[in-house]
């Protein structure tokens, strides 16, 4: 008898607390993917030029890492590595928060297309459409750059340089180093 009257004054002492606050739910933070990381490049680099301009930076990315042993880590390695592609230089340089970029790209309407070249490309099974580029640059419209690496017929000063395609709006080269 004695528990069942200490069980109910308890019970009249919290009937008069407030409700607690209803739980706080967060959205779990998805991990950022090796193959995001390549996507966002993708997407950064040439979303804009459609699948075939996509595909050419992906290329480019593996032509790179042609001889890694870890293609996958070594693919990321080079799309971070500073001044190498644009669209990750305020990352590199300290500016901007990574997952901010990916974040941004994975809204971009050919994201799960970008997802799928990029699958294509670090498995090593998409095709080279570039001849073996392993660099490009905006060589024509608003946006066109003349870097020095380049060869002299888009405006650089390296007579070594290989253009090996033009696809939309870039050039693709070989022989730069």
């Amino acid at each position: 008898m004695r528990y069942d009257k200490l069980v109910k004054s308890i019970l009249e002492a919290i009937a008069d607390l407030p409700p607690p606050p209803p739980a706080m739910i967060q959205k779990a933070e998805a991990p950022i993917t090796n193959l995001d990381v390549i996507a966002t490049t993708l997407i950064g680099e040439a979303g804009g030029e459609g699948e075939e301009g996509m595909h050419a930076v992906m290329n480019v990315i593996m032509n790179r890492v042609k001889q890694s042993n870890d293609p996958v880590r070594a693919a990321v390695a080079s799309v971070l590595k500073p001044k190498q592609f644009s669209m990750f230089n305020s990352y590199t340089q300290g500016n901007t928060n990574i997952k901010d970029i990916i974040n941004k790209a994975k809204q971009h309407p050919r994201w799960q297309l970008a997802q799928e070249i990029a699958s294509k490309g670090l498995s090593r099974t998409l095709p080279d459409i570039t001849g073996g580029a392993t660099h490009y640059h905006v060589s024509r419209g608003r946006s066109k750059v003349t870097p020095k690496w380049s060869h002299p017929s888009l405006g650089g000063k390296n007579t070594q340089a290989v253009v090996t395609n033009t696809i939309g709006a870039h050039s693709f080269l070989k022989n730069v180093d």
